[in-house]
């Protein structure tokens, strides 16, 4: 059976899920049952978290079918969902879309944020996942094309994936992975561990030996990063960052970077407290999320050097209107 037109407004996730980053989502099934049974429109109300976020084992192929396919030609983005549903968080907000089977070409996208409407014509496809700011995803391109010619890599291969070092986030209480914490150091092997505890940030210390992940990167600096927080919509961004010295640790509350060198580590936790990294991530950070993914357009600039936003903006070559989007759009740290 077939229709001309499809509209709906699918589950979002797996009944009795949280409705956090990591719950398995099942919109796009809808969406895809939706397409294969229309014969030529398909609109949707769903999360906008596909853009960026999500789990990437189920949401990869319709990121790549909404943004390649050019068959959308109508999207409506709200980063606050309580304008559509005031008694309800999305967590990345949410968005409705028209699909054309029989139309190619650039979307007609609209962003409405703050009471603000504004609408152009994009191609979706700049990049493998979807920066819902226009005037954002342009300055974005064009640090990325400057890394591309400096040579310069990214901050997201030298953070840690989750759980780093085995220890989870409530590592005194925890059922599946309980482990011996200290208030003082028992032992002279013993470690420091940085964690969270009912949203205090913790230094204690634990026996080396019950360390069985990334062991390597015990002995070297660390900075320390949380694996979560803000809204998605806050000017924050990402939490302070925490230098550490050698013979340390942390638990899953953070993810970590480890360097050979001090000045490298110290500069590294400058870095991250720039205006100029947290507005790279927050083009990608749309929820709680802080995974090492949203580190993936960060150029992985020389970190022997000095570094401050003046020096990033002049070395980005970034004009005076987009430093102060970039100025205006994040908070001091």
């Amino acid at each position: 059976m077939n229709f001309d037109i499809v509209i709906g407004n699918p589950p979002y996730q797996l009944e009795g899920a949280s409705g956090g980053n990591n719950d398995a989502p099942i919109y796009q099934i809808f969406a895809k049952i939706a397409t294969s049974i229309s014969t030529q429109y398909v609109s949707l109300i769903i999360k906008s978290a596909w853009f960026t976020t999500g789990r990437e084992n189920l949401l990869r192929d319709f990121r790549h079918h909404m943004l390649t396919s050019r068959t959308v030609s109508r999207l409506v983005v709200y980063p606050n969902s309580n304008i559509l549903f005031p008694d309800v968080e999305i967590k990345g907000g949410c968005c409705f879309y028209l699909e054309d089977k029989k139309y190619r070409g650039k979307c007609e996208y609209t962003l409405v944020n703050n009471g603000i409407e504004e609408t152009s014509m994009r191609k979706l496809d700049a990049f493998d996942v979807l920066i819902r700011d226009p005037k954002v995803s342009t300055i974005i391109e064009k640090i990325d094309e400057i890394r591309k010619e400096k040579g310069y890599g990214t901050v997201d291969t030298i953070i840690s994936a989750d759980t780093p070092f085995g220890i989870p986030s409530n590592p005194r209480t925890s059922k599946k992975t309980p482990c011996k914490v200290y208030e003082t150091k028992q032992n002279k092997d013993d470690v420091l561990l940085y964690h969270i505890q009912n949203g205090k940030r913790l230094i204690e210390y634990m026996s080396i030996n019950d360390i069985r992940k990334n062991v390597q990167d015990i002995p070297k600096y660390k900075v320390f990063v949380t694996g979560a927080g803000g809204s998605g919509n806050d000017k924050k961004i990402l939490g302070k960052p925490v230098f550490a010295e050698k013979n340390s640790i942390c638990s899953q509350s953070y993810l970590y970077s480890a360097f050979e060198s001090k000045k490298e580590a110290v500069n590294f936790e400058k870095y991250l407290r720039t205006k100029f990294l947290r507005f790279i991530v927050s083009s990608i950070k749309i929820t709680q999320s802080a995974s090492n993914r949203v580190y993936r357009f960060v150029p992985l600039i020389n970190l022997n050097n000095e570094i401050t936003d003046k020096k990033l903006y002049k070395l980005f070559k970034l004009a005076q209107n987009e430093i102060k989007i970039i100025e205006n759009s994040i908070d001091v740290l």
